[in-house]
């Protein structure tokens, strides 16, 4: 946005140095290719008759696309929106969580600031979890509001992989994880399962960089969007610090198993093998 403002005062200067009939506008550029052929890439169309430049319309579309590709959100999933999601023989949970998420979605603006301002689904595998926290993400980019995606499996992977880098590296990706307009947390405190003690365990590491995103941005009220197959054993495998305040800012979802309730009757990728 810097930059298009600069090149707004280096065309708004050179508008105002024109004669005021216009007698000296510049002469037609050698043809080239140009990702938008109104404005010529500058940002700014100028009326050199006239003497008067305003903003071209391409600089949405170009905020947009950037914004997209820093979200970090897959090709994939930018097609995961409320009106793919399948909603026609769903149970009644995943109904509702779709209507949450959506309301959610269209009530941003006024609650972004807000002690509650944050969207969790939690359940079973194959709910949907995901695509509907995608859908909200989607909505909130093609409105300009910036939103980054980070998976806790690979996500954690790919950020520990940086310390053979150094802690420069490292600290740039926490402070981008804790600062962002909103960050999407998909599949939170999803691991493997330790037999001795019949829960998920994390790493330290992992435990400990969950807590200090988490703590950021509940105390700087900064929105999360996550899911987890985990409601509240999220405060063993977390931590209460970390879970409770996630909780506290957080609209959540539940759409997980009731007792006695047949496993993969809620998964909708199983939907053909469980009656």
């Amino acid at each position: 946005m810097e930059q298009i403002q600069e090149r707004v005062q280096r065309l708004l200067e050179q508008v105002q140095s024109q004669p005021q009939n216009g007698s000296n506008s510049r002469q037609p550029e050698a043809q080239r290719e140009y990702e938008c052929q109104k404005c010529k890439d500058e940002c700014v169309i100028v009326d050199w008759q006239r003497n008067v430049a305003r903003l071209c319309e391409c600089v949405e579309q170009k905020r947009l696309n950037r914004a997209l590709r820093h979200s970090r959100i897959s090709e994939e999933f930018r097609t995961k929106t409320f009106e793919s999601f399948e909603l026609s023989g769903r149970d009644p949970r995943i109904v509702a969580a779709w209507r949450q998420a959506k309301d959610y979605a269209e009530r941003f603006d006024h609650m972004k600031e807000s002690r509650q301002n944050s969207f969790g689904i939690v359940g079973a595998v194959g709910s949907g979890k995901t695509h509907l926290i995608c859908a909200i993400a989607n909505n909130l980019l093609h409105r300009g509001i910036g939103v980054r995606y980070f998976n806790f499996v690979t996500g954690f992977k790919e950020m520990f992989a940086k310390y053979d880098e150094g802690g420069q590296a490292v600290e740039e990706i926490r402070h981008e994880l804790q600062t962002c307009e909103v960050l999407m947390l998909d599949d939170l405190a999803k691991g493997k399962q330790d037999r001795q003690i019949g829960q998920v365990r994390v790493s330290d590491a992992v435990y400990n960089e969950t807590y200090a995103i988490v703590e950021y941005r509940y105390f700087n009220r900064l929105p999360i969007l996550w899911s987890s197959e985990l409601y509240f054993d999220l405060i063993d495998v977390l931590g209460e610090a970390t879970a409770s305040r996630l909780f506290e800012m957080s609209n959540i979802s539940d759409v997980t198993y009731r007792d006695n309730e047949p496993i993969g009757s809620l998964n909708y990728r199983l939907r053909k093998f469980v009656g």
